[in-house]
């Protein structure tokens, strides 16, 4: 019976945003070609990436400036932005602009003459940069200077990098390629990823990987790249050029002339979410602190949700999210791997770890916990190389799942 309950949930939350019979309404500019990049800035400003500059909006759309002082080229190709929220914007032929005045005044910081695809940040600051034909380079010193760091010859066109720092190139052509080492050496890994052009790549908080390609629609893959699934169940197109997750861990896919897609079950099912949305190319997507989500389009500007996607937590039936839980993150691991769940309400939760031959080795949690997201490490210095479970029960659901530890 509570499985059905959850099955129901999870039928109705989905249908919640697609049925809505506006769920997007168009903001009022910047209507000037192709807006190849999003972002938005933890104070709320957002900021667009087109061929005529860079555009920004302090009022969630309803205006936007143009913002272009110091940029002397204007095709804006890709967008991002640290933890001291300088905004960083590659161009094509004229390397990489950075503002540190939210806009106001930009300045070239490098990579003259330089296609640049895609940027990515890692946790201690590095920037990373994708370029069309010249692979990938590094700067760790916030643009000042940059290093090239591998996949010469390749076009990077998509950057993402995980919580353990390990770096995801999606290239045109040659699939994905994977460094542990900030960029020092990378690693094809492609199996079972049946489409070589990988325009987008993002990564949950369960460190489930998500690449949008070319003509073979979404893959994931759940143990870092190691292997790929291809996830399209009710995607009707294949080009995905874009792709966003929230703060719930619900995922959104930019396609072309498909209009958006999202999956509220890590990618086993989609559902599109277009009533409202007049134009259906989809380059880049991106969701502020509400929940708000906000996708660029080719020729029709930047349009937003009237919804949060994250605020609907009920519906009719008075029927909440589902509990869930995830896959411990790093699997395989060395020495310690983090255990996340989210509870619809309040719960008595047990969390036992049990080694191959059954036995209860060690309990990690055995307490009241309130509703939300929680998550917990488990340090497994003390016990040897081997595979092991973990048993979550919160009230009458319980779940297993396999944990690997290699030391």
């Amino acid at each position: 019976m509570r499985k059905a309950i959850i099955l129901l949930s999870i039928a109705i939350l989905s249908s919640s945003l697609s049925d809505a019979k506006d769920f997007w309404e168009q903001t009022n500019g910047p209507n000037i070609g192709y807006i190849k990049s999003l972002v938005v800035k933890s104070s709320g400003q957002i900021f667009a990436g087109t061929g005529a500059g860079v555009f920004r909006s302090i009022n969630n759309g309803d205006s936007w400036t143009s913002i272009n002082n110091g940029l002397t080229r204007l095709e804006i190709t890709c967008l991002t932005i640290n933890t001291l929220g300088y905004v960083f914007a590659g161009t094509d032929d004229g390397g990489i602009f950075c503002t540190t005045d939210n806009g106001e005044n930009w300045k070239p910081i490098g990579m003259k003459n330089i296609w640049v695809i895609s940027l990515a940040i890692n946790s201690s600051g590095h920037i990373f940069a994708g370029t069309q034909s010249g692979g990938v380079y590094r700067s760790t010193d916030n643009g000042n200077t940059w290093t090239p760091v591998g996949l010469t010859n390749n076009g990077v066109i998509s950057l993402a990098i995980n919580s353990s720092g390990h770096i995801f190139a999606g290239t045109n052509g040659n699939g994905i390629f994977r460094s542990s080492n900030n960029g020092a050496d990378w690693t094809s890994i492609n199996t079972g990823l049946t489409d070589s052009s990988v325009w987008s790549i993002i990564i949950n908080s369960s460190g489930h990987i998500f690449a949008g390609t070319y003509d073979g629609g979404v893959f994931r893959s759940i143990n870092n790249g190691d292997g790929w699934t291809r996830i399209n169940n009710g995607m009707t197109t294949t080009w995905t050029i874009s792709l966003a997750i929230n703060s719930r861990g619900h995922i959104f896919a930019g396609t072309y002339n498909g209009g958006v897609f999202h999956s509220i079950d890590n990618g086993d099912n989609w559902t599109p979410i277009n009533n409202g949305l007049t134009n259906l190319y989809i380059w880049s997507l991106a969701i502020n602190s509400d929940g708000c989500i906000f996708a660029g389009t080719a020729g029709g500007g930047v349009y937003r949700s009237i919804q949060s996607t994250t605020a609907v937590k009920e519906i009719n039936t008075g029927l909440p999210f589902p509990l869930e839980l995830w896959q411990n993150y790093p699997n395989p691991f060395n020495s310690s791997t983090m255990i996340k769940y989210y509870l619809p309400k309040s719960y008595f939760v047990t969390i036992n770890i049990y080694n191959l031959s059954g036995q209860k080795i060690e309990t990690l949690i055995s307490c009241h916990q309130a509703a939300g997201d929680h998550q917990i490490r488990w340090i497994a210095e003390s016990y040897p190389s081997g595979e092991y479970f973990y048993r979550f029960q919160a009230g009458e659901f319980s779940e297993t799942k396999q944990l690997i530890l290699k030391k």
